[in-house]
């Protein structure tokens, strides 16, 4: 049974157990197979508050004392990829597998890093040994999935996700992913149908709710795609940040003489077409500024605007609202009707 502590909650009482075991441990010189539960503790609590540093060291620790703990090394590159260190992290699972090859959890764990560094195939070959090593391993399944449609490969994408209905037929992530991979080859309807099933399983799943918009926008239904898009703002996984509590713009409130920052979402062609909306806010009143990279900033200065355009946040106070930009269209109402084709860029002449 894994060591807990019921006082790890609060993050000062965390502070103190970590200082507190650690001090005991090693005025006692206790250096013995024994220590390496201690370790593991003082590794975990550190994990909680996100002490990753002290976490790595304490697992250290323990590996010195049972270097083949296969628990302790998979944690390592679990605490490692927190870290964002994916290569430290590979390192760390390739040990456990060499220590235990048939510890599937370890092979999936691989994957996720793998994916990280962009090594779609040796993501995808390590799903596929932790499924032979475990054949109903459905996050397996769902996560292959995921990798096989990064690179490309719709159809052996569903076709995983397929796999792993059959193993759990209310797994609302597998119906969520696959509403959105059906609506990309266009069967819109089932795309819903199964993004709708998701929701009946999570009734507040974020990333079903963001993925439901796709087929809504390929039917034409650009006000719904609009608002369910949103959601994205609520995923686990932020793509950007929402605007800070206090700063959210609800469309209806004057903005008269108000500073209003929108920054960069998604990548170059994003801010290219979405940049079209940030007049209409100075229309309204409003001092506009756009944080954005200094690549877009000459193009961007040919739109008829007066957007402030900055390559760094202003100072709070000078801030009354903001949003990431792929969320002015749904404040601003827009509509198939009433969608900006005013203000499209106009590339100046130049031999540049």
């Amino acid at each position: 049974m894994p060591l807990q502590c019921t006082i790890c909650r609060a993050p000062q009482a965390r502070l103190w157990v970590v200082t507190t075991v650690r001090s005991t441990a090693l005025k006692g010189h206790l250096v013995s197979r024994l220590m390496t539960p201690v370790f593991i503790l003082i590794s975990a609590i550190c994990k909680k508050i996100g002490a990753w540093d002290t976490a790595i060291a304490q697992y250290k620790s323990a590996l010195k004392i049972k270097p083949d703990y296969v628990e302790n090394l998979r944690n390592k590159g679990n605490v490692l990829q927190n870290k964002v260190d994916a290569r430290a992290a590979i390192a760390s699972y390739k040990n456990a597998i060499e220590t235990e090859p048939k510890h599937a959890p370890t092979h999936y764990y691989m994957r996720v890093a793998l994916q990280g560094l962009g090594d779609l195939k040796g993501a995808i070959d390590s799903y596929k040994q932790a499924i032979k090593i475990k054949p109903d391993y459905v996050q397996a399944y769902n996560n292959m999935g995921n990798a096989l449609y990064e690179k490309g490969d719709t159809a052996a994408a569903i076709d995983s996700l397929k796999k792993a209905l059959k193993i759990n037929p209310n797994y609302a992530e597998i119906y969520s992913n696959m509403g959105q991979f059906i609506a990309e080859i266009g069967q819109l309807s089932a795309a819903i149908d199964s993004c709708k099933q998701a929701l009946k399983i999570k009734s507040d799943y974020a990333e079903a709710y963001a993925n439901f918009s796709l087929p809504h926008l390929l039917q034409g239904s650009l006000e719904e795609r609009l608002k369910l898009y949103e959601w994205r703002l609520r995923k686990n996984a932020w793509t950007v940040a929402p605007a800070s509590v206090n700063r959210i713009w609800d469309g209806k409130q004057s903005l008269n003489g108000k500073q209003f920052l929108a920054y960069e979402e998604q990548g170059l062609g994003d801010m290219i077409q979405f940049c079209r909306h940030l007049p209409l806010l100075e229309h309204k009143g409003a001092d506009v500024t756009f944080k954005v990279k200094p690549i877009l900033h000459a193009l961007l200065q040919t739109m008829d605007s007066n957007t402030s355009l900055s390559t760094s946040r202003p100072e709070e106070y000078k801030i009354d609202f903001e949003t990431p930009l792929i969320g002015l269209p749904h404040l601003l109402n827009t509509s198939l009707e009433t969608i900006s084709v005013m203000n499209l860029i106009c590339l100046q002449n130049s031999t540049r």
